[in-house]
């Protein structure tokens, strides 16, 4: 009786499905072993990938709408999923070509996998909510319909547009309407069927009404007529596949509009979706050949790529790339940082050393003030947010002389973003304009959410082909991701990055604000490359009197003289920022008008800390330095501790021998930067003779294990956790020293 029972549950439709997927669509398994990961929490975590699907954020709201918009796009992924299956795998069930409802009949019968994940999922939202975001059951369970009611009305439509298509095709089984091509694929298909062994016979499916029914024999249909049924029920799957990515594609003219910019969660499940239909229809054409075809269109791609006509490059806003390109050579920038330039753009620096020197006489009275230079690390808009909550407090604790006491800022990624927008705020307040930089209002607007509209972006623009073009001035870009990550930090400032780089030229020469230097890192050779409204020549390489005998070579661009040519100065601040913090894959890496092209990414890459920066500058005013203040103090803000416990290493697995040595370079690249930061501070401190301080803020998570993510989008958790670590004891003793420093 057991092993009847046994027999009967591995004859039954739904587990022959499921073993069928394990055994012939293992890629496309990976969709859903991805999700599991996520939802589960097993992976992703870092960067808050998990966060976006257990806390979905729509116009700035976590809410029924938000959750329902989830829905939406988990329900067309499921849709896809079927119709993946149904064109790849039902010529292996004849049965259901006798079915009224055929695909209705798949679908049931192929829900094994998404059942699972359905409850699994909605498991961990309700976990997560009730637990971290600390929100009533009441208010969960309707997130949760919400949840339902969309992926309901997708499965809805779909299922009315097949169950409608299948009617006229059973009115018309000998009409003789099949494209050719499909004919001929689908009959190749059935050939197959004939060289399989009878592994996927199936005696049991589940009905429309929930219940076990035997399977019918169609081995007196004519072999013409199941194949016309096949072959019309795949035309139908593969236009329904073809009007979804059609959709998404025509939604790109919509990037821009906030209703349009659904939650990271929905674009992640479109997107599986998109890639799941391709994948689908791909391996459907090519049948046995798929693997085959697949490594030749890599390789056809891979070349037509190399041609402009067939690639994209995303570029930075406000340049020339119409006219003369600069040349990229040792040449050129030897011809840049020569000693002249260097002589003169350190006189223009000391001129407004000289002006900052005179505003904090003010301040400090006759005795000599100490120069301030403020940086900051990255770590998205959890270093946006810790920094811009430090800097509120210090401000207050100067009496609003902040920024007055500030010579320079620096840093990189998300904690650049935050300095700059603190700048921006205060130049705003000093030109008499309605702007309080104390009020909480600048903590919620750079920990406003950009991930949803860079995901939008991706899926509906940056997929495909970006062909949406927009103007700075005279010069014509295409919008795409990293446009749309400027537009939207711009949103969520009140514009505080819209200003050109040359816009910021008289007031840092006036000290009227300080000075910003914006790194980044070139991607062809790791060198930096340095923005400024002031030309900065000096920064190109480490200042010495013996450059011929050490063969110092120039490991550094100014990027406005470099670029002068190219309206270098004419750079939106916006584009300079997200150069300093391109975050490999979620925004592009930036092509500058070059000969070779160079392309631009992170400042991270080389100096995650800002410290290099600090360092660099410090050493090319020395002199400065040392006739005219008391000595330098750096206030260093970051994501991240210092001192970081030593971990117990845990018994190696062989994947972890094979991986380990890659892996803990990659684990510990903070830690090698601090390393080697450390040795020229110690250097540094000789050279102004013990007079340098280096003051840390530090985020320090309420839970050591279970941090803010390093993401562009955060949870309200995880905000209300930086927010509260400005408070922290380590935090509060260095206010006092900075204090204590400074006065």
């Amino acid at each position: 009786m057991a092993l009847q029972i046994i027999r009967n549950i591995y004859r039954s439709f739904p587990v022959k499905l499921l073993l069928l997927h394990f055994q012939r669509q293992q890629l496309i398994l990976l969709f859903w072993l991805t999700s599991f990961l996520l939802i589960l929490g097993l992976t992703g975590n870092k960067f808050g990938i998990p966060y976006l699907l257990l806390d979905p954020e729509y116009l700035g709201q976590i809410n029924y709408v938000s959750f329902s918009l989830v829905g939406i796009g988990f329900g067309i992924f499921l849709i896809t999923w079927n119709l993946s299956s149904y064109m790849l795998h039902s010529y292996r069930f004849p049965f259901l070509a006798s079915l009224k409802r055929p695909y209705l009949m798949f679908f049931i019968n192929n829900s094994l996998l998404p059942l699972t994940f359905l409850l699994t999922y909605m498991i961990s939202i309700g976990i997560f909510q009730y637990k971290a975001s600390l929100r009533s059951i009441d208010v969960i369970a309707l997130d949760l319909l919400g949840f339902l009611g969309g992926i309901i009305i997708i499965l809805v439509i779909g299922g009315y547009y097949l169950m409608f298509t299948t009617k006229r095709v059973d009115s018309a089984l000998t009409s003789g309407k099949i494209t050719r091509a499909l004919a001929k694929r689908q009959k190749a298909y059935f050939e197959d069927i004939s060289h399989e062994s009878d592994d996927w016979e199936v005696e049991y499916y589940i009905s429309t009404k929930l219940r076990l029914r035997l399977t019918r024999n169609v081995e007196h249909y004519d072999r013409s007529t199941l194949r016309a049924v096949y072959k019309q029920h795949h035309f139908n799957a593969f236009i329904l596949q073809l009007a979804t990515v059609a959709a998404l594609i025509g939604l790109g003219i919509l990037i821009e509009n906030p209703l349009f910019q659904i939650p990271a969660a929905c674009s992640f499940f479109l997107f599986f979706s998109v890639m799941l239909a391709i994948a689908g229809v791909f391996r459907f054409w090519t049948g046995n050949w798929s693997t085959s075809a697949f490594i030749i269109l890599i390789i056809i791609l891979n070349f037509l790529t190399r041609y402009n006509f067939f690639s994209y490059q995303n570029q930075a806003y406000g340049l020339n790339y119409e006219g003369k390109l600069a040349e990229y050579s040792l040449e050129s920038l030897n011809a840049v940082c020569t000693q002249d330039n260097i002589n003169a753009d350190r006189a223009n620096t000391e001129f407004i050393l000289d002006r900052w020197k005179d505003k904090n006489k003010e301040i400090t009275g006759n005795k000599k003030p100490k120069l301030l230079l403020v940086i900051a690390s990255g770590g998205g808009i959890r270093s946006g947010l810790f920094v811009t909550s430090v800097m509120q407090k210090a401000d207050s604790l100067f009496d609003g002389q902040l920024m007055d006491r500030t010579a320079m800022i620096s840093g990189s990624s998300g904690g650049m973003f935050g300095l700059a927008y603190f700048r921006e705020m205060y130049y705003r307040q000093t030109l008499g304009e309605d702007v309080d930089i104390s009020s909480i209002k600048l903590k919620e607007d750079i920990g406003k959410d950009v991930l949803n509209s860079i995901c939008f972006t991706v899926l509906t623009n940056d997929l495909f082909y970006p062909w949406q073009k927009f103007k700075v001035d005279e010069y014509t870009y295409r919008k795409d991701r990293g446009y749309m990550m400027e537009k939207q930090y711009n949103i969520n400032t009140d514009g505080a990055f819209v200003r050109k780089i040359k816009d910021y030229k008289e007031p840092e020469l006036e000290s009227q604000i300080p000075m910003m230097i914006v790194a980044g890192t070139i991607v062809n050779d790791s060198r930096r490359i340095y923005i400024s409204p002031q030309p900065i020549s000096y920064m190109m390489k480490p200042k010495t009197d013996s450059e011929a005998k050490l063969s110092i070579e120039v490991d550094a661009v100014d990027f406005g003289r470099f670029f002068k040519e190219q309206d270098g100065y004419n750079m939106k601040v916006s584009s300079a920022l997200r150069m300093n913090g391109t975050y490999p894959y979620i925004v592009p890496q930036v092509n500058l008008p070059t000969d070779p092209t160079v392309k631009v990414m992170d400042a991270g890459i080389r100096d995650n800390y800002g410290m290099e920066t600090a360092i660099r500058f410090i050493n090319s005013m020395e002199e400065w330095i040392q006739k005219n203040t008391s000595g330098v103090v750096i206030m260093q803000m970051r994501s991240n501790r210092k001192f970081e416990r030593i971990k117990k290493e845990r018994k190696k697995s062989i994947m972890n021998r094979i991986f380990n040595p890659i892996g803990n370079v990659y684990v510990n690249f903070g830690l090698i930067q601090d390393y080697h930061q450390d040795f020229y501070i110690s250097l540094t401190n000789e050279v102004l003779k013990d007079k340098l301080e280096i003051i840390r803020f530090e985020y320090v998570p309420n839970d050591e294990n279970k941090g803010a993510s390093m993401s562009l989008r955060l949870t309200s958790k995880e905000k209300r956790d930086i927010i509260r670590s400005v408070n922290d004891p380590y935090n509060k003793d260095a206010f006092e020293r900075l204090m204590e420093a400074l006065n």
